[in-house]
């Protein structure tokens, strides 16, 4: 049975066009990269998948996890991002486990589409990110629309730092303008109620 899984795919950026010596040379970065990220789940948590041109980390939960590690490998250069979240299933080939699933090959598929961005995300990862932790789908803004190279369509996102904190920017000044209304009526309350008390002081 298929489970939910956020998927991490890192792929190397023109792997067919690349000579020998240049994929091997990618592919131990690659490596180095992956290293690098894996510790940020439990070893319980995740599994690491190789592919010709790159790699993926699957994860059964905490798609916050996976765009953390996707926005520090984006910052190599080299290589592309796709993250996806949707359903992979493990498979017995020839003896050996193995998993697979659309949302492995969705994550491989879009990694690259974007040649502005070299980190999105599609929708549906979007959309899980946003029930873990609404705020930091507010980083994630619309890259555009995109046909991969089996005329699939994807809508992707890619983030934006500079737009979350517009947008948290934005819910303070409401929160201090409504913290401030909800002071002002209360100082206006207690002047009212001072001056209503002097008036019975000094009496008729």
């Amino acid at each position: 049975m298929p489970l939910q899984a956020s998927v991490l795919f890192l792929r190397i950026a023109g792997f067919a066009g690349l000579s020998e010596a240049e994929r091997s040379h990618q592919r131990e970065r690659l490596l180095n990269i992956v290293q690098q990220l894996v510790p940020k789940w439990p070893e319980d948590g995740r599994v690491v998948l190789e592919a010709d041109d790159g790699a993926a980390i699957v994860s059964l939960d905490d798609p916050v996890k996976a765009m953390d590690a996707g926005r520090r490998a984006g910052r190599k250069s080299g290589f592309m991002i796709g993250l996806h979240h949707g359903p992979v299933r493990s498979l017995t080939v020839e003896r050996v486990t193995v998993l697979a699933g659309d949302g492995i090959e969705t994550a491989q598929s879009v990694a690259g589409l974007s040649q502005e961005h070299p980190v999105v995300a599609t929708r549906e990862f979007r959309q899980a990110l946003r029930a873990a932790a609404p705020d930091r789908a507010e980083a994630l803004v619309a890259a555009g629309n995109f046909v991969d190279e089996r005329f699939r369509a994807y809508e992707l996102f890619a983030p934006d730092a500079e737009a979350a904190k517009v947008r948290r920017s934005r819910r303070m000044i409401v929160g201090g303008v409504t913290l401030a209304g909800i002071l002002g009526i209360g100082w206006f309350a207690r002047v009212r109620r001072k001056s209503s008390e002097a008036a019975r002081r000094r009496g008729p």
